[in-house]
């Protein structure tokens, strides 16, 4: 989902920039998304723009969608990439109008998506007697996709004008455990992106999700697989893990929950229940940002039934706390564990810290100085 505008432009624009966020998360209220997220099968495909307050009122909203087949870019005579381009695309442009003046509206537009299709849309906020609003380009795959030899990079959510460099590129790779084919692999990664993640801005106050618009979002071909602490990426899998900076892997498995320690790294993602997005979470607190865990602090604790650690009142906590004050690259990374793996069991067991993240806690100082610099220079 993607938001935008502020309705007091100028308080809403200087209190980000006294938080060192760009201008352009001064937008705020329009909202945008695709459902499903991605699907790797012909279906019905629905784009929402919906705004929550408009004080002049909502004349009209208009959703621009461009729709092409997906490609290796290699048709523009260079070498195959791994980052999809389109050709033959078409554009459409569906308009919803509103009598009434009304504060609150949404517009909806639904089409369908056969086989490698490549998707970019925007929004068009019409005001009654004000400046339009228009969106990001958000740009997403769907539909199964191409048999070419050469593997692609599938987005889920991709803002293709935005500096690369400042996105979190992260992959939700399919474990082969996936019984349930495109279909349950569509269903978790809609449960995922609604629980780990809200519109732009910073971390928003008690709220544990990550701003999506730090991240650009993809998925690949069969070839990646989890069990424990071993993780593996063959073919076309291996290739698109390769450029990206982060790597989860969504198993239905009864094994432990594992994640690399690391500034852009792998971990898994169990996804049988309800807490997958947690889970995602709490593993990407270690393997995007190098964060060793909140109770322990300077060792693992085993869980417990109850669904905390047993050292939650490490007497290292406090100070580690402080330590996180610190600038990135100096407290935060000692924040890292001596060790390089993190378990998390999740089979059959409580959801233990589901709730903990990178937005939580002692962690939180650190997230807010990564995704800070992310906005502004570069995230890594």
């Amino acid at each position: 989902m993607t938001s935008y505008r502020c309705h007091s432009a100028v308080a809403c624009c200087w209190l980000w920039l006294l938080l060192l966020w760009p201008a352009s998360a001064c937008q705020a209220g329009l909202q945008l998304m695709h459902d499903p997220p991605y699907l790797g099968a012909t279906h019905r495909s629905t784009i929402t723009a919906r705004v929550d307050h408009e004080p002049l009122g909502v004349a009209a909203i208009d959703i621009e969608v461009v729709v092409g087949e997906l490609t290796d870019c290699s048709e523009f005579g260079g070498s195959p990439s791994l980052l999809p381009c389109r050709r033959s695309a078409h554009r459409v442009v569906h308009r919803c109008r509103y009598a009434g003046r009304p504060e609150q509206a949404a517009c909806r537009y639904v089409h369908t998506l056969g086989p490698g299709r490549l998707v970019s849309y925007r929004a068009v906020l019409w005001p009654v007697g004000g400046t339009p609003l228009t969106s990001n380009e958000v740009s997403h795959a769907g539909g199964a996709p191409p048999s070419q030899q050469q593997p692609l990079a599938l987005p889920v959510r991709w803002e293709r004008a935005a500096h690369p460099a400042r996105r979190i590129d992260l992959g939700l790779f399919p474990d082969p455990a996936y019984t349930g084919g495109a279909a349950d692999f569509a269903a978790d990664l809609r449960r995922l992106l609604a629980g780990a993640f809200h519109g732009p801005g910073p971390l928003e106050r008690d709220d544990r999700r990550l701003p999506l618009d730090s991240f650009n979002l993809w998925t690949s071909p069969p070839g990646a697989e989890a069990q424990g602490c071993v993780r593996r990426f063959q073919a076309g899998a291996a290739q698109v893990a390769a450029v990206l900076d982060g790597q989860a892997i969504l198993h239905r498995g009864r094994f432990d929950d594992c994640a690399a320690m690391a500034l852009g790294g792998a971990g898994s993602v169990w996804t049988g229940d309800d807490h997958s997005a947690g889970r995602l979470l709490h593993q990407g607190a270690h393997f995007l940002f190098a964060l060793q865990e909140v109770e322990g602090c300077d060792e693992a604790a085993p869980e417990t039934a109850g669904g905390g650690h047993a050292s939650d009142k490490h007497p290292s906590c406090s100070a580690a706390a402080e330590d996180m004050q610190g600038p990135v690259g100096e407290g935060c990374q000692r924040w890292k564990t001596d060790r390089d793996m993190a378990r998390v069991p999740v089979p059959g067991s409580a959801p233990a810290r589901a709730h903990e993240g990178p937005a939580t806690g002692p962690h939180r100082a650190c997230t807010e100085q990564r995704l800070t610099r992310c906005a502004s220079s570069t995230c890594y």
